[in-house]
């Protein structure tokens, strides 16, 4: 719109009004049968007109360059699109203003099909403007400067009808909203797209009546609203078969059912806009919004139970802490259990307890940023079993006052497990010095309750209140993490799952190549294994576990303060690893007799919690069992004067059993712990070249060959 002097304004007006007073009427249905639906996308409204006892000139009221409806309809920023009715002759007219005076400057083009037959322009805002009308299409180009609105109306229209309004807002327009109902407060229905067509259709018939009301009026954040539709009512002859609501103002309706009535929270203060939409058996709609205002709550309460799980017959302990930002007075605390729990208080802090309703009043006035805690006892009653356990309980609660007047959820933990057998981390929480479960405890796990868990480890021990359940070295790696980290049995363990160290296995056997001689006396069968562990990040919950014949007899030399449990080869470190501090474990192996020769494979496995990951034991993997040693072996292991295997010597041959050597050789005679075997030329040179350069048998010599086999 743009300002103007002179005469060329009342000319242009006089020349509206005379082609106006021309246009031909054509027959109008009862306008009291006809209702609107609005339609974009997924969005639905239901529009009744705005009626008033005058005609659409008159009610546009277009002076100065710019309308002026004397209810003052228009929005600065918002573009108006409503049907109109004038209710003395029911003749019926789309209006649309953009924006409003004072407004900025902006631009707009709307594309409109489906106008009836008929249809011409009642109003031009401004005749500079671009105007296409060839029903049932048309366009409009609007532009208007700062400080003005722009807009038009085109009727008569005549019913049924269905317009599709194409919009394309190119400057000036935040918001598209239609309008419904009389003068001089229509409702206000904002569409959720600048961009998307709209289709407006005239129904005949009657609409159905939406409403609702809600409870708290000033709900606090998170406080549940009970929003009730039953004042809602069909048409004559009609049923209401479904309620749909939009809670966000977004124009979608994200909940749908056929109850009148739903609860709902908002998690942010504020004005939010709650529009309900009734649907009829005929599919026909209506809506209708409404303000909620949200407002932030100067009061909180936090409840914590001292245990996740729960078992008929225990005891556990709630506590509410409450703290209000301003004084109030009526201050009360409304606790809310399921049947068969039994409420034992003990500290009020200072309120009056009702047992029988599990209330809290406060007779006094509680000041600004005062913290009261309420604590008691829950024992859970055998009628609190219905069904198969374990089950899921919850516990609810509001925080209410009188002066100043509010509700609030008590928020913090709700929910508890009703079960047959507690599970070993809660029992090992809640454990005393005398091997009771005291669910009153806290849900942390003690240095004290940690050992106690390690003892029930080892000795395959039971734990209370668990249905007798034995301890892994799985669970007990996750409660020393637990213990380690502060991590309570109602909270997940974070998982990282990083590696956080790595294991290098070393055989140790007292003959070379990882050979366990089975022949001979019982030191032939003992040989020892290094574990050794490179920590690479702090380590809370880790554990090795050796894999090997379970025969074989395992006898711990060095744990570095890990816990070993003989019957499964488990260790665990209860303490946390830290990097630049490896850890080491040796171990002896003894091989009973009776084993059959061949190669045994050792699987080993390190195992944390905190981070989690599973790695192999690196290095050795293997032994063999063995009954005849090869020549070199045997002649550096020769006790010279008993004349048999020694598997205690050293791998280097000496001067007597280089003698002995010689003359096994002269004389051909079989070499003892070797199945038979005798020296020939060439074994006898690599001997010879063993001992001249103090070269162990197991070890290459010096720029020349292997003896042949090993």
């Amino acid at each position: 719109m743009r300002g103007r002097t002179g005469l060329a304004p009342l000319l242009g007006l006089l020349l509206l009004l005379s082609l106006v007073g021309d246009m031909p009427t054509l027959a109008q249905a009862p306008t009291s049968s006809v209702f609107f639906t609005l339609e974009q996308g997924a969005f639905t409204a239901t529009l009744l007109p705005v009626r008033k006892a005058q005609d659409v000139v008159s009610f546009y009221n277009y002076t100065n360059f710019q309308s002026n409806i004397a209810e003052g309809l228009e929005v600065s920023g918002r573009s108006l699109l409503f049907v109109y009715e004038d209710t003395v002759t029911g003749s019926l007219s789309l209006v649309v203003i953009h924006s409003r005076a004072g407004g900025d400057a902006g631009s707009a083009i709307f594309s409109f099909s489906g106008l009836p037959q008929g249809v011409g322009f009642q109003v031009q805002d401004d005749p500079d403007d671009a105007y296409s009308l060839t029903p049932p299409t048309a366009q409009v180009t609007s532009n208007w400067q700062t400080g003005f609105d722009d807009g038009y109306a085109m009727g008569p229209l005549s019913q049924p009808f269905e317009i599709t309004i194409t919009p394309q807002f190119n400057s000036g327009i935040t918001e598209w909203a239609a309008l419904s109902g009389g003068v001089p407060n229509p409702e206000t229905v904002l569409l959720p797209s600048l961009a998307q067509p709209v289709v407006l259709k005239a129904q005949v018939g009657t609409p159905p009546t939406a409403d609702f009301s809600f409870s708290p009026e000033a709900p606090g954040v998170g406080v549940p609203i009970t929003f009730d539709a039953r004042a809602s009512r069909p048409a004559p002859g009609r049923q209401l078969v479904r309620y749909e609501w939009d809670f966000n103002a977004d124009g979608i309706f994200e909940v749908t059912g056929a109850s009148a009535t739903i609860q709902h929270t908002f998690s942010e203060v504020g004005e939010i806009r709650v529009t309900l939409k009734v649907v009829d058996d005929q599919g026909v709609s209506a809506s209708v919004s409404k303000t909620v205002r949200v407002v932030e709550v100067s009061a909180r309460s936090a409840r914590s139970i001292s245990t996740p799980e729960a078992a008929v017959g225990f005891t556990f302990r709630v506590t509410v802490e409450v703290q209000v930002g301003i004084s109030v007075n009526g201050l009360g605390l409304d606790e809310d259990l399921p049947p068969g729990f039994e409420v034992i208080p003990v500290d009020s802090a200072g309120a009056t307890f009702k047992r029988a309703e599990t209330q809290w009043v406060w007779a006094e006035t509680i000041q600004a940023n005062e913290i009261r805690r309420v604590v008691y006892d829950v024992t859970v009653r055998p009628e609190a079993v219905i069904g198969p356990l374990p089950r899921r309980f919850e516990l609810k609660g509001t925080l209410e006052s009188a002066s100043p007047a509010f509700l609030t959820p008590v928020t913090g933990e709700s929910q508890i497990d009703l079960m047959d057998c507690l599970s070993v981390p809660v029992a090992i929480s809640h454990l005393t010095p005398q091997d009771v479960v005291n669910l009153r405890l806290d849900e942390f796990i003690t240095a004290d309750q940690l050992q106690r868990a390690v003892a029930y480890w080892l000795e395959e021990a039971g734990v209370p209140a668990t249905c007798n359940a034995l301890i892994t070295w799985e669970m007990l790696k996750g409660v020393v993490a637990r213990q380690l980290a502060g991590i309570p049995v109602d909270q997940t363990i974070p998982e990282n799952l990083s590696q956080g160290a790595a294991i290098t296995r070393t055989i140790l056997t007292p003959l070379p190549f990882a050979q366990v001689y089975l022949p001979g006396d019982h030191a032939g069968r003992i040989f020892r294994v290094r574990m050794d562990i490179d920590v690479l990040t702090d380590l809370m919950g880790f554990g090795i576990k050796e894999i090997f014949p379970v025969r074989w007899e395992i006898r711990p030399v060095e744990n570095s303060g890990a816990v070993f449990k003989k019957a499964t080869r488990e260790w665990i470190f209860t303490d946390r690893l830290i990097p630049n501090f490896d850890k080491t474990i040796t171990y002896e192996v003894v091989v009973p007799e009776g084993e059959s020769t061949g190669v045994v494979r050792f699987q080993g496995k390190g195992q944390g919690i905190m981070p989690r990951f599973e790695i192999p034991a690196g290095g050795d993997t293997e032994v063999e069992l063995i009954e005849c040693l090869t020549v070199p072996v045997a002649v550096a292991h020769l006790d010279t004067r008993q004349n048999t295997v020694d598997v205690t010597l050293s791998n280097l041959i000496k001067f007597d059993q280089i003698q002995a050597a010689i003359a096994f050789w002269l004389e051909d005679v079989n070499i003892p712990g070797t199945c038979g075997l005798t020296i020939d030329f060439e074994a006898m040179k690599v001997l010879i070249a063993h001992w001249l350069t103090d070269t162990p048998v197991d070890q290459p010599l010096p720029g020349g060959v292997a003896f042949p086999g090993r």
